[in-house]
C-alpha cells in the first residue's frame, strides 16, 4: 500500500510542476486587475456580455475541441451508467441514507481540506474543518451525521488545493475538462490530484462505492444545469465558474456564518406601489410584499417553483420519488412535412383521477406557453402547470416560440416576429390536440391558454388568428405579463446590458457571483406561496443592486438569443450574414466572442430582416405588427380573453399601461407589485390566475 502510494505522489509530483508551469504562463490569476493601477477606472472593452466574462474568468480554451469532446464522454456517463445506477441505487436507498454516506465520504476528506487551508494561511478555516473532522467522527458516528453543523454550526469551508493555488496567485490556466473531474482548468485539476492523494477514501478498501453514490447524487444538478440548453458545454462552463468563484470567494461559508449570527444587511425601506385608484381593471395590492423596486423584484420570479417537489424520502431517479415534475409525460409530435425537421416535444400532465369513484368532473384542459428562450419544463411552466393540475386540470406545455428548440422543431426561421412565431405555435397546438385525442388522453376539454411575457404575446395574436377560424376550441384566453410594445421591450433589455460597461473587471465578478449565490441559497429549497397572514420562510428577497439585477434580466434574455444564433448558424440552412468565425461541433469560442455583443436590436435589424427580405425602413411597420396593438380589436372586443399583470413590469411604460387597461377594461387584473413576473411566486396571484381562468 504505503510504495503503491508513494509512487502515486511521484507521478503527481511531476505532472503537477509541469502543468502548473503551464498554468503560470497561460493566463492571470483572478481578480489580477485589481493589481493594475487601471482597474478602478470603467473597462474600456465594452459592456459585459456572457462571452466576455465567461472568456475573462475560465482564460483561454485551446482544446476546445479536446474538451468538447470530453464533456461529451461526461455526457454519457451521466446518461448510460450514473442514471442506470442511479435509477437502482436510489430505489434501494432512501434520500437520508445517500446524505449519510455523502457526510462520511465528506468527512473522509479532511486532511486536503485542512492542509489546503494551512497552505492559504485560513487560518480560520483549518481550524473550522478540524473541528468538524472531531466532532462528525465522534458525536456523528463515523461521519455519518453532520452535528458540527446543525448543533455547532461550523459549516463546511469549500477549501481545496485549486483554491489553495488560487491565493498564491497562480492563474486558472487553459481551460481543460477531465471525465469525472468537477473543475475546469489546469490548475484546479492540478489541485484535485493532491485532493485526490489526501483523501482518506483513495487508501480504503471498497472506497469505490462511495463514488458511486457521489456520481449518483451528482446526477440530478448535471441534468438540471444542462437541462434544455443549445450547448450543454458551454452551459456547463457558465454554471461551473460561477460557482467555482463563489468557492474561491468562500462565500457559502461566510454566508452560512452571516446567516446564522444574523448579519445580513438590513432590508432598504419598502418602494411600496405608485398603483392609481381610477383603473378600469382590477386592483390588487400585494400585501405582505416588501417591495425593492421593479428591477430587483423581477428577480422573484425564480421563487415560482413547484410545491411538491424535492422528495424527502426517495431522491429524484428513484422510481418511488413522488415529486410533481415525475408526473410529466414527454410526447412528441411532427410539424410540417420537412423531413429534416426533428420532431417537436412537449410535456403533457394527466388530470388526478378522483378519490371517489363515482365522481364525475369536467374535462379541463390547461395548455401553456412560457416565456422567451423557455422550455416546456422549466421551473416556472411546472409551477404554473401544478396549480392547474391540483385544479383538476389535464395540462400541456410547450417550448416558448422564440426558443431554439422550437425554432428546429417547426421551420427552422430565425424567430422574432410574432404573427410568425403565432402561426407555428397555432399549429404545433393543432397538432397536439389531434395527437391527444388520438391517444384517448382526451375527449372534449373546456380549454383555457395561458402564458406569461413572449408566450403571452404569441397567445394574444393566436386568439386574433382564432377569431377567423376556430381550430383549437379554446374557451379562455389569459395571457400573463405581457409586454405591449416589443420595440419598446427590445431596447430596454439592450439598455439594461449596456449598462454594465462601467464595470471593471472586479466589479462583474462579485456583482454577478454574489448575485448568483443569493439566487442560489434563496432557491435551493422549496418556497411556499408568499401569504400576508403568515412571516416570509426564506431569509431575504435578492439583496442586489440594480445594476446587477438588471445584468441578470439581460442576461437571461440574451442567454436564449445566443442560442437562437448558435443553432441557426450550425444548421446551416439559414446562415448568419457577416459572421466569419467558425460554429462547427469542436470550434465554436470565437463565435461567441463574436456574436457576445449583438443585442435584440442588433439581431433583429442585421439577421432577422435579412432572412425575411426586409429593410430598416419597414422597422416600425413590423414592430407595430408584433405587438398587442396589432391585435387590440381582440384584446377589446373578444370576452374569452382575460389577462394578467404587473403595474410596474419593466417592459412596459405608461402608455402601455393606459392601452391596456382602456382596452381590456375589468378583464384585467393589475397587480401593485412584481416587476416583470416577479409576483407569480404570491399567494394571490395563484389564486387570481386560477379565479381568471375558471371565470365564465
Amino acid at each position: 500500500m504505503r510504495s503503491k502510494s508513494w509512487n502515486r505522489f511521484l507521478s503527481a509530483f511531476m505532472i503537477v510542476f509541469v502543468l502548473l508551469l503551464g498554468a503560470c504562463r497561460s493566463t492571470e490569476p483572478e481578480g489580477a486587475a485589481a493589481n493594475d493601477e487601471t482597474a478602478a477606472a470603467a473597462d474600456p472593452a465594452g459592456p459585459w456580455s456572457t462571452a466576455r466574462l465567461v472568456g475573462e474568468l475560465s482564460g483561454h480554451d485551446p482544446l476546445e475541441g479536446f474538451n468538447r469532446s470530453m464533456f461529451e464522454v461526461d455526457s454519457v456517463i451521466m446518461d448510460y451508467i450514473a442514471r442506470p445506477l442511479g435509477w437502482i441505487w436510489t430505489s434501494i436507498l432512501p434520500r437520508p441514507v445517500i446524505q449519510c454516506i455523502e457526510n462520511a465520504c465528506h468527512n473522509l476528506a479532511f486532511p486536503g481540506r485542512a492542509i489546503s487551508s494551512l497552505g492559504s494561511a485560513e487560518w480560520e478555516c483549518a481550524g473550522v474543518e478540524t473541528g468538524r473532522f472531531l466532532l462528525n467522527s465522534t458525536i456523528g458516528i463515523a461521519g455519518l451525521f453532520d452535528p458540527a453543523e446543525y448543533w455547532f454550526h461550523l459549516y463546511k469551508t469549500d477549501a481545496d488545493f485549486g483554491r489553495m493555488f488560487a491565493t498564491w496567485g497562480i492563474g486558472p490556466g487553459f481551460r481543460l475538462i477531465i471525465p469525472g473531474s468537477k473543475h475546469i482548468n489546469v490548475r484546479d485539476d492540478v489541485g484535485s490530484i493532491f485532493d485526490y492523494l489526501l483523501d482518506i477514501r483513495t487508501y480504503l478498501p471498497y472506497s469505490s462505492w462511495a463514488y458511486i453514490n457521489n456520481v449518483v447524487a451528482l446526477h440530478p444538478q448535471f441534468v438540471n444545469a444542462i437541462k434544455g440548453s443549445a450547448d450543454p458545454y458551454r452551459t456547463y462552463v457558465m454554471m461551473s465558474l460561477l460557482n467555482r468563484e463563489l468557492q474561491l470567494d468562500k462565500w457559502y461559508y461566510d454566508y452560512a456564518k452571516d446567516v446564522y449570527h444574523d448579519r445580513l444587511p438590513e432590508l432598504p425601506p419598502d418602494q411600496g406601489t405608485s398603483m392609481p385608484e381610477n383603473l378600469h381593471g382590477r386592483r390588487k395590492v400585494l400585501e405582505g410584499y416588501h417591495s425593492l423596486g421593479p428591477v430587483a423584484d423581477t428577480l422573484r420570479a425564480i421563487y415560482f417553483v413547484p410545491q411538491k417537489d424535492r422528495d424527502w424520502w426517495y431522491a429524484r431517479l428513484s422510481i418511488f420519488n413522488s415529486d410533481f415534475e415525475d408526473k410529466i409525460h414527454t410526447r412528441k409530435v411532427k410539424v410540417g412535412l420537412d423531413p429534416e425537421r426533428s420532431r417537436l416535444r412537449y410535456g403533457f400532465f394527466e388530470a388526478p383521477k378522483p378519490k371517489d369513484e363515482n365522481e364525475v368532473r369536467p374535462e379541463k384542459l390547461a395548455i401553456i406557453i412560457p416565456g422567451i428562450g423557455s422550455i416546456y419544463n422549466g421551473q416556472t411552466a411546472l409551477a404554473t402547470a401544478e396549480e392547474f393540475y391540483n385544479a383538476g386540470y389535464s395540462v400541456v406545455l410547450v417550448d416558448n416560440g422564440f426558443n431554439w428548440r422550437f425554432m428546429v422543431g417547426t421551420d427552422g426561421r430565425l424567430p422574432g416576429y410574432t404573427p410568425h412565431e403565432a402561426a407555428n405555435m397555432r399549429l404545433v397546438l393543432q397538432k397536439i390536440l389531434a395527437d391527444l385525442r388520438e391517444d384517448g388522453k382526451i375527449k372534449d376539454p373546456r380549454i383555457v391558454l395561458t402564458g406569461w411575457s413572449m408566450g403571452a404575446i404569441e397567445l394574444c395574436h393566436i386568439a386574433a388568428m382564432e377569431e377567423k377560424e376556430n381550430t383549437l376550441g379554446i374557451s379562455r384566453y389569459l395571457p400573463v405579463n405581457p409586454p405591449a410594445d416589443l420595440v419598446h421591450t427590445l431596447k430596454t433589455v439592450d439598455a439594461y446590458a449596456a449598462g454594465t460597461k462601467d464595470w471593471t473587471f472586479d466589479d462583474a465578478v462579485e456583482k454577478v457571483s454574489t448575485g448568483a449565490g443569493l439566487q442560489y441559497v434563496l432557491t435551493d429549497r422549496v418556497i411556499p406561496p408568499l401569504d400576508p397572514e403568515k412571516p416570509e420562510t426564506f431569509s431575504r428577497p435578492p439583496l442586489v443592486e440594480d445594476d446587477t439585477a438588471r445584468f441578470f434580466v439581460a442576461f437571461a434574455l440574451q442567454s436564449c438569443l445566443a442560442e437562437v444564433l448558435e443553432k441557426t448558424q450550425r444548421e446551416g440552412k439559414y446562415p448568419l450574414p457577416g459572421i466569419e468565425a467558425p460554429c462547427t461541433m469542436f470550434n465554436r469560442e470565437d463565435f461567441y466572442r463574436e456574436i457576445g455583443e449583438v443585442g435584440f436590436m442588433e439581431y433583429i435589424t442585421r439577421f432577422l430582416f435579412p432572412q425575411m427580405g426586409k429593410s430598416m425602413d419597414e422597422l416600425d411597420t413590423l414592430a407595430a405588427e408584433s405587438g398587442l396593438r396589432a391585435v387590440e380589436s381582440t384584446l377589446k372586443n373578444n370576452k374569452s380573453v382575460r389577462m394578467i399583470h404587473a403595474w410596474d413590469d419593466i417592459l412596459i411604460n405608461d402608455e402601455d399601461r393606459k392601452f391596456l387597461d382602456e382596452t381590456l377594461g375589468d378583464r384585467i387584473t393589475w397587480f401593485s407589485n412584481g416587476g416583470h413576473c416577479g409576483q407569480f411566486y404570491t399567494k394571490a396571484f395563484r389564486e387570481e390566475l386560477l379565479s381568471r381562468a375558471e371565470e365564465e
